[in-house]
């Protein structure tokens, strides 16, 4: 009876684990005192794509690569990544623009991938969240992948803190990076 019961436990565990996870991204604080506010008041305007055949949510997995369903974003990634990029401009004292708008500098960005994955052994998941994206304005590319151990349910919880991380970093790329200063000045 007993090595009956081991299995249906184990199987119980996972099963309980199963389903869609739908991630609910806070809304984005900018960090003060960014490199970008050196640079004169620009009005801009901010255009966020995803890329053909780009990998954006994901699914969670168990042992063998059983499915244990899709993870989802609760808000548009186009939606999410152009309020980062708007809020990280405008906390440097850039000025959101309406569309041809006389002067203005179009910032538009192509989202290559924005995903999470949990491969897992016999006892732990290693859940990642990777987050990749391409300025098309000055040509950078912003990678960061984060990834976190947990012994339970790989969930909404774990992934939603990895991809605010994701998120976190990719701002701290923008603003750090000398050629979006550049491209305000119109370099």
């Amino acid at each position: 009876m007993a090595r009956l019961l081991l299995p249906l436990v184990a199987l119980l565990a996972f099963t309980a684990c199963a389903g869609d996870v739908l991630v609910k991204l806070p809304v984005h604080e900018p960090a003060p005192d960014s490199p970008l506010a050196a640079v004169p008041p620009t009005p801009f305007t901010v255009s966020v794509a995803i890329a053909d055949g780009a990998t954006i949510g994901g699914r969670r997995t168990t042992i063998g690569n059983s499915d244990m369903g899709a993870v989802d974003f609760a808000v548009d990634p186009r939606e999410t990544l152009a309020d980062l990029f708007i809020a990280e401009l405008e906390s440097a004292g850039h000025v959101l623009a309406r569309e041809g708008e006389n002067g203005e500098r179009r910032l538009d960005v192509t989202i290559d991938m924005f995903a999470a994955r949990t491969p897992a052994t016999a006892l732990y998941w290693d859940v990642t969240v990777e987050l990749r994206t391409t300025l098309e304005s000055t040509g950078a590319h912003y990678e960061v992948t984060v990834t976190d151990r947990t012994y339970g349910n790989p969930g909404r919880g774990i992934i939603t803190r990895l991809a605010k991380i994701c998120l976190q970093r990719v701002a701290a790329q923008f603003r750090e990076d000398p050629d979006v200063a550049a491209f305000l000045r119109g370099e």
